[in-house]
């Protein structure tokens, strides 16, 4: 079954990287895990943010986000688009995150965004946390810069990773297999039939963002990716739905009226 991972938390409806995003993606039937994005902070703590810099999402701060020690990022309300909507919502640690979502089984993909600012040590201390709260098996390490995704993957061969990627990769399977990756994550419009059966026979996964349209959603089911990173779980659940109900009585749906 194709996996559903909620982009950010419930990103379409919810502040992004919020606990308030997290906590309504985690009670949306048919969602299967989250994806996170992680940065340090000036003081070396793992925090949940997208950006690299507070100027879209934050409505009180400016400026890089490792400028900044924890306690400050704390003072910050990431609302964003949603801010009147929502009550003030502050910037997560990952620790946070796991103390919420261990007890649940929830399954995360973490990306490291280290593509602008390496934030030398990231890798361990994310590795060191999905260990203290014994989540090794519901995790995956990803990133857009591919050494961090070799870095992660040395220090904890154990640790399955992925691949990020913008840009169409030759031959993408074998060189995410080279990096010792398990998983290519690009975006959805590389996901070609031709592309997505050539990278599985080449032994790696592929899960695909940012798929927030009901035809994207129907072209990659079709196509067989393994999982869709969506800002609209619920959406991904309609299809997958649809696609299970037409699998089991393909005569029948259009008669049925299932794709009204």
């Amino acid at each position: 079954m194709i996996r559903n991972y909620a982009h950010r938390g419930f990103a379409g409806k919810y502040p992004e990287d919020t606990m308030l995003a997290f906590e309504k993606a985690i009670r949306e039937p048919g969602c299967d895990g989250i994806t996170i994005d992680v940065q340090l902070s000036k003081d070396g703590e793992v925090v949940i943010i997208h950006d690299t810099t507070l100027d879209r999402t934050a409505l009180n701060m400016t400026g890089n986000v490792r400028a900044y020690t924890l306690e400050e990022l704390k003072k910050a309300d990431v609302s964003g688009p949603f801010a009147g909507k929502v009550a003030p919502q502050r910037i997560p640690t990952l620790r946070e995150y796991l103390e919420f979502t261990k007890p649940l089984g929830t399954k995360t993909i973490i990306e490291l965004k280290t593509e602008v600012f390496e934030y030398q040590g990231i890798e361990q201390k994310v590795i060191d946390l999905v260990k203290e709260f014994d989540v090794m098996d519901s995790v995956m390490i990803a990133s857009c810069n591919h050494y961090s995704v070799k870095r992660a993957k040395e220090l904890c061969p154990e640790i399955r990773c992925g691949c990020l990627c913008h840009s169409w990769i030759l031959d993408a399977g074998n060189y995410v297999k080279s990096a010792g990756a398990d998983c290519y994550l690009p975006n959805f419009a590389q996901c070609t039939r031709e592309n997505v059966d050539r990278i599985h026979s080449q032994g790696a996964e592929i899960y695909t963002w940012t798929v927030n349209q009901d035809f994207d959603v129907q072209k990659l089911i079709e196509v067989g990716v393994d999982g869709i990173l969506s800002d609209f779980p619920d959406l991904v659940t309609k299809f997958r739905r649809l696609a299970e109900i037409e699998s089991e009585y393909p005569m029948g749906m259009a008669v049925c009226g299932w794709m009204d």
